[in-house]
């Protein structure tokens, strides 16, 4: 134990040394998460947040590391230049108005929704504007020249791409600078310019910048955001699933045609009684490294969902039309689904073989719209749609998420000590 904390805490040393800002709080936050009592990494996460022009944030950090030892030396030095720099601080706010551009990810809607709403988290936290255009590289876009978000949602602001497209010349990353902001490319690591190495950025980067444009591309973690977050934030304190809950009811209107279709389903099939609704994985994880646990997961969601009332309807979603099959050989007349587009045994998800992508994402939209309003849910924690599914409801109480919920953990955690 000894070992793995020394491991930790000179990673952390030697990755700010680099401006490795990522790494540096990355591995900070799995130390604090382990060994939460130890003033060391809040006086490094001071010194971290100092680097990024942070200073309030910087100010907490030091303070936590004093509550936990008063008498710490380099703490006390530290805090003495923060307080000093935090005075200095301008408070005044700039009247030029600021916007993050937010693209698809590019992914399954499950995951570009769940992209989109820590992207707005962010775009709350730095006062920006969100301006989201889903272009040619969505895999929903049936018409890649334009946006397509505004297909399926409400929008979220009356700015469009075109109107900022002016501020692209100084927009962060640089990479921007000189390419068009409708022409997507996925954008997850930068080149330091102090040591001319490419390393990889999350929301960290975008706290504390000045230009009037800033464009996504980084995937960012509401739970590394957490510590940063302000007490007069309305993020602050709030769990994960909080977060994206609290988002996902302000900023994700679908269409009314989509919630039309969702509520006529419900009314012919269920006539006003309480089903419950379950998520099955199919075809479309078949060639991902948790592939293996996806059967025993739907069986145990299986499981479980039958120990309720045995007289509800089981609304099933699932891209696998054996997983249909499957539950009516099982549970008889007990099982509703709408009619959508499935694969049959294909290694890839129906939205990356599909022909129709409209067709693909309005057929997903109307499985979350119905689902959402189950009596219970159940879905595999490993499956963004599923996780999408459970934000849309009021509480964590009203779903059931296995093994895990995949939004709230940590990624490239260093679990162990590196053997030489």
């Amino acid at each position: 134990m000894h070992d793995y904390r020394k491991f930790l805490l000179t990673y952390a040393r030697e990755s700010l040394k680099e401006n490795n800002f990522y790494q540096t709080d990355l591995a900070l936050q799995v130390y604090q998460s382990r060994f939460p009592d130890d003033p060391i990494s809040y006086n490094l996460h001071a010194l971290l947040a100092y680097r990024l022009g942070l200073y309030s944030q910087a100010a907490r950090f030091v303070n936590k590391a004093l509550t936990l030892d008063p008498s710490f030396a380099k703490a006390l030095e530290n805090k003495a230049i923060i307080d000093k720099a935090l005075k200095s601080t301008l408070q005044t706010k700039s009247n030029q108005q600021h916007f993050l551009l937010i693209h698809s990810w590019g992914s399954g809607l499950g995951f570009d929704l769940l992209f989109l709403l820590k992207q707005l988290m962010l775009a709350e936290l730095t006062e920006r504007e969100p301006v989201i255009y889903w272009g040619h590289n969505s895999l929903y876009n049936a018409h890649p020249e334009t946006d397509c978000f505004t297909d399926y949602f409400e929008p979220v602001s009356s700015t469009t791409i075109d109107e900022i497209t002016p501020l692209a010349k100084t927009a962060y990353p640089n990479f921007w600078q000189n390419r068009p902001l409708d022409d997507y490319a996925r954008c997850t690591k930068l080149r330091n310019k102090d040591n001319n190495k490419i390393q990889l950025v999350n929301g960290l980067y975008y706290l504390n910048r000045d230009e009037s444009l800033v464009v996504s591309g980084e995937f960012t973690s509401v739970k590394m955001l957490k510590p940063w977050i302000e007490p007069d934030s309305r993020f602050y304190g709030m769990s994960e699933p909080e977060v994206y809950r609290d988002l996902m009811a302000k900023y994700i209107k679908p269409k009314p045609f989509l919630i039309d279709r969702a509520q006529s389903f419900i009314d012919k099939t269920f006539k006003d009684k309480e089903f419950i609704a379950i998520h099955l994985r199919g075809t479309d994880k078949a060639q991902e490294k948790q592939s293996q646990d996806i059967a025993s997961i739907n069986e145990e969601l299986i499981k479980q969902a039958t120990t309720l009332d045995k007289s509800l309807s089981i609304f099933v979603m699932t891209d696998d039309v054996r997983q249909i099959r499957a539950m009516q050989k099982r549970f008889g007349k007990r099982i509703h689904s709408v009619e959508v587009t499935r694969s049959d045994g294909n290694d890839q998800g129906v939205h990356h073989t599909a022909n129709n992508k409209q067709k693909i994402a309005e057929e997903v939209l109307v499985d979350v719209l119905i689902a959402a309003q189950s009596k219970h849910f159940f879905g595999c924690g490993f499956s963004y749609l599923a996780c999408c599914v459970a934000y849309t409801r009021e509480n964590d109480a009203t779903s059931t998420l296995l093994p895990f919920d995949v939004m709230t953990r940590f990624n490239n955690i260093p679990q162990q000590i590196k053997k030489h």
